[in-house]
């Protein structure tokens, strides 16, 4: 490399480009370091930007197009309030954001072109009170239905006003991602991260009242003073606050970061290439880290695809092993099956799960009417070779469909629809138990009806009615 740009690149970088342009020496620009024959030499740092607003929009209009259906980034705000130790913010205390005026303006072009979903990448969304709340509201006034927006938040510095706003959001508008990182309190002082876990708890369980928003919980493993027992007690809590997604990341020791200078401390084992993934520290083995990356591919498959809520609920909250421990025995079937070497469509995952049931102390019979139900109401209205079919004779649906009574009482808003077409966009089934109630499993034969949902939902496809018991 001959030169290499330090620092905020946006002033610097151009600064060199024009000078090579020019013909001009760079070797005074402030933020570079570069080659002076064999020494190598570096400027001053160049000071942080203050005005945010000089900064140029980085889409065009001519390439929003083939950007329709992509992930968009947004910077919103430069930096950040809080230390924590493995994070690069963490060398800067200020933040610097745009103005309210240009975040709307910038925000009203991707509404204007119908992004699929913008990321805000700020470290911390909600650090200034005023200036997200006026954001959060300008979306909803001028939302297209269509175009999700997802920010990092701290959830311990929302208050009920605002919280009540986030409440009132169309379907789907917003996307929230909380980092509680652990709740072990040696490690959240060792990694300097001040939060309320109780305050976490509490506003989450505010959040979900709507069921509005996705939300998703963030945990690291392989931070200092966390071992594989309190890992476990940090992974039971935020399961239980019940997250759309429980994203199980890994520390990583970033060059630059307060943690990198700390890796003797702890003795910290990581790879030498991005993106620095611990592999080790003195509290949790590099085979802990390994069978934890093999809990992460279940939560991922089991919990944040959302197919199985109803059997995951079932099998976890309503029985006394702990979240962790549920998982812990998934694996250890995964490993035995030699499952962890291939890859699985949707339905394999449904029915790698009816056979681990299968094997399991549960009540197997209920289990796999509850992976019915999931499938019917997250997946498709046709039932897999797997899944027993227990619907009604093609006759006697034909019957119901043409029955007025049951299609105002059932199928309200398709009572014009004729039989033969309504018998394609629906599913009845009897269930040998009463899938309804989770909390008290009765063996009683239930029907459902099955149809595509009508009303916004986060996740559900499909919804259902109970015609029969």
């Amino acid at each position: 490399a001959d030169i290499i740009v330090k620092g905020e690149g946006e002033i610097t970088f151009r600064k060199v480009l024009e000078n090579i342009k020019d013909g001009k020496d760079y070797r005074n620009i402030a933020g570079i370091v570069f080659r002076n024959e064999q020494i190598v030499a570096e400027t001053e740092d160049r000071k942080p930007i203050e005005d945010m607003d000089q900064l140029t929009f980085a889409y065009k209009k001519e390439d929003m197009a083939k950007y329709k259906n992509q992930i968009l980034y947004y910077e919103g705000s430069r930096g950040c309030p809080f230390s924590c130790s493995y994070c690069l913010s963490a060398q800067e205390k200020t933040v610097r954001m745009h103005s309210i005026s240009r975040v709307k303006e910038d925000l009203q072009y991707f509404l204007d072109c119908h992004v699929k979903q913008v990321k805000f990448v700020d470290r911390t969304f909600n650090c200034n009170k005023r200036w997200a709340k006026e954001i959060v509201s300008y979306l909803i006034d001028h939302h297209n239905g269509h175009t999700n927006f997802h920010f990092e938040i701290a959830a311990d510095l929302l208050d009920d006003e605002f919280i009540s706003l986030l409440n009132s959001a169309p379907v789907g508008l917003f996307q929230q991602e909380i980092g509680v990182q652990s709740i072990n309190e040696p490690t959240l002082k060792s990694i300097q991260r001040k939060t309320s876990i109780s305050k976490i708890e509490d506003n989450m369980r505010k959040l979900r009242s709507k069921h509005n928003m996705h939300l998703h919980l963030d945990l690291i493993a392989g931070l200092p003073e966390e071992d594989f027992n309190t890992f476990k007690h940090s992974f039971d809590r935020v399961y239980s606050m019940k997250p759309d997604m429980l994203q199980l990341g890994f520390l990583k020791v970033l060059k630059g970061s307060p943690i990198h200078q700390q890796r003797a401390q702890h003795r910290l084992q990581y790879t030498e290439y991005p993106p620095y993934e611990i592999l080790s520290n003195e509290f949790i083995s590099y085979d802990q880290i390994i069978f934890l990356k093999k809990i992460e591919t279940l939560v991922d498959l089991y919990i944040n695809t959302g197919l199985f809520q109803n059997t995951l609920d079932y099998l976890i909250d309503k029985s006394s092993r702990s979240p962790f421990d549920f998982f812990e025995e998934f694996v250890g079937y995964w490993e035995a099956e030699n499952l962890f070497n291939r890859s699985h469509s949707k339905d394999k995952t449904y029915e790698i799960f009816i056979e681990f049931v299968g094997k399991t102390n549960e009540n197997p019979n209920f289990v796999k009417e509850l992976i019915k139900l999931d499938y019917l109401m997250y997946m498709k209205l046709s039932l897999p070779t797997f899944l027993k079919d227990t619907s009604p004779g093609k006759e006697e649906v034909f019957e119901r469909l043409k029955d007025t009574n049951f299609k105002s009482t059932y199928l309200p808003n398709q009572i014009k629809t004729p039989a033969k077409k309504l018998y394609k966009e629906i599913q009845i089934q009897t269930f040998a138990y009463n899938v309804t109630n989770l909390s008290t499993p009765t063996k009683t034969n239930t029907t459902l009806l099955f149809q595509k949902t009508t009303k916004p939902t986060l996740r559900q496809v499909n919804e259902y009615v109970v015609i029969g018991e």
